[in-house]
C-alpha cells in the first residue's frame, strides 16, 4: 500500500509493502525516512543502516541514498524542499540533525490526519492544501532535531503561542468582501501582517476555527441566500459562492445546515408556501 500526501512545498508518503529503489538524490529536497514498524534498511553514500521503528534519517539536498523494506515493514517519508525546510529557523538555513529519534505512532497520526484531509476533496481549495503543509511544517518543527532546537535557539515567530485578543478585523471583513474568490493562507496572514503560521494559530484562536473552514461557512451562507432568492441551479449557487466544485458544495452546506442544498430550497419552499 502506497498512499501519497502533496502541497507546494511538500511530497509525503506513507509505504507498507515490500518496496526498493535505487540510489539516487533530490536536486533541492530534504527527506525524512520514519520507519513506522519493522525494518528499513537504508543505504546513504555506500553506508548501510539498519533502521527500527522511530529510528528516523534526514537526506540534505544531493546526499545520494536508496532503501529497501520488507513486506512486513512500514515507512513514512517526508520530501521538504530547502524553503520549507528553513521555515522551521528563525535564524538563517535549517540545519537538522542525520540521526532523528520520532515516535512512530505521531507521526501515523499525523499522516493519517494530512491525507484524511486531502481525501475529503481539500486538495482543490489552495487555502486548504496551505493549511496541511504548515501543519507537516509544524510537526516537524516540534520533533526534528536541529539547530532550530538547540539551546539558545530562538523560535520562529508562527511557532509562539497566539494571542486570542489579536485583532483580526481586517481579515474577517476581507473575507467577507472576497469569499467567493481564490483565498491563500499567505494573501490573508499578510493583510494582518503575520507569518504564515502565526496567523493560522492566532485566527483559530480568535474565531475557534481555522480561516479555511471560516471561508466555508461564509460561502455557505451566501449559497444560502442564493438558494432562497434566485431560481440558480445547485451547481451555478456553488460556483457563484466561491465552492471549487459541486462535490465540495454538498459536503460543506450537509455538514453546516444539516441537509443537503436540495433538501434546504425544498423545505424553504414548503415554509414560504403556507
Amino acid at each position: 500500500m502506497q498512499l501519497t500526501v502533496k502541497t507546494p512545498r511538500i511530497m509525503a508518503w506513507r509505504i507498507e509493502e515490500e518496496f526498493a529503489n535505487t540510489p539516487h538524490l533530490h536536486e533541492d529536497q530534504f527527506q525524512i525516512t520514519i520507519p513506522l514498524y519493522g525494518k528499513c534498511f537504508f543505504t546513504q553514500e555506500n553506508r548501510t543502516y539498519d533502521l527500527s521503528s522511530g529510528e528516523c534519517l534526514v537526506q540534505y539536498p544531493q546526499d545520494r541514498h536508496s532503501f529497501y523494506l520488507g513486506a512486513d515493514s512500514g515507512v513514512m517519508i517526508l520530501q521538504v524542499d530547502r524553503a520549507g525546510m528553513d521555515m522551521l529557523s528563525a535564524r538563517g538555513p535549517a540545519e537538522p540533525a542525520f540521526r532523528q529519534q520520532i515516535d512512530p505512532a505521531l507521526a501515523l497520526e499525523g499522516f493519517r490526519s494530512w491525507y484524511g484531509s486531502l481525501l475529503a476533496g481539500e486538495r482543490i481549495d489552495r487555502l486548504a492544501t496551505e493549511e496541511i503543509e504548515s501543519k507537516i511544517l509544524f510537526f516537524l518543527y516540534r520533533h526534528l532535531e536541529g539547530s532550530h532546537s538547540s539551546p539558545g535557539a530562538q523560535a520562529p515567530i508562527w511557532a509562539e503561542v497566539a494571542s486570542a485578543d489579536r485583532p483580526l478585523a481586517r481579515v474577517l471583513s476581507y473575507i467577507r468582501e472576497h469569499y467567493a474568490e481564490p483565498l491563500g493562507v499567505d494573501e490573508l496572514a499578510a493583510i494582518a501582517m503575520q507569518s504564515r503560521f502565526h496567523f493560522i494559530r492566532s485566527f483559530k484562536a480568535h474565531t475557534g476555527t481555522s480561516p479555511y473552514q471560516y471561508v466555508l461557512r461564509i460561502r455557505v451562507e451566501a449559497a444560502k441566500g442564493l438558494l432562497l432568492h434566485t431560481r440558480m441551479t445547485v451547481t451555478d449557487v456553488a460556483l457563484q459562492a466561491g465552492f471549487a466544485s459541486v462535490s465540495q458544495f454538498h459536503r460543506a452546506f450537509a455538514k453546516t445546515a444539516g441537509m443537503t442544498p436540495e433538501q434546504f430550497r425544498a423545505a424553504a419552499g414548503k415554509e414560504s408556501g403556507r
